[in-house]
């Protein structure tokens, strides 16, 4: 493949576990695609939810403790490039090729379920009944 159509790979990794009416409870980001040229720009969105429940997440800057992404130049601190709520989440510029390994980590928050919402979540996620 010659350079000039080489291709940075995004990779997305978030999980844990978020309030949100519909049972929502997976927390992740979305690149508007996993693929880009040198130089481009990759749009993301951080989405709640669970199947066809998922929507996008309310989180305030408050609440988001890193934004970093990691890739052939090293680690890089992307907390400014967050632009909660407004028509991405965020926007990375990946100017080298290569693969790179996008994460960000939140606050604790707690959630309050009735015994039976919990069981079916738990049940759903195929977690042992406790």
């Amino acid at each position: 493949m010659h350079k000039s159509m080489l291709f940075a790979i995004v990779t997305i990794v978030a999980g844990g576990f978020a309030a949100a009416p519909l049972l929502a409870h997976d927390f992740w980001l979305q690149p508007q695609s996993y693929w880009t040229r040198p130089g481009g720009s990759v749009p993301m969105l951080l989405l709640v939810g669970h199947g066809a429940a998922r929507q996008r997440s309310s989180i305030g800057m408050d609440r988001i403790r890193q934004f970093r992404s990691t890739g052939p130049d090293g680690m890089e601190n992307r907390i400014g490039d967050l632009t909660l709520g407004s028509s991405a989440d965020a926007s990375l510029t990946f100017r080298t090729p290569g693969t790179f390994l996008v994460y960000f980590s939140t606050s604790n928050i707690s959630s309050d379920l009735p015994a039976p919402r919990f069981n079916e979540y738990a049940n759903a996620e195929g977690l042992t009944q406790v």
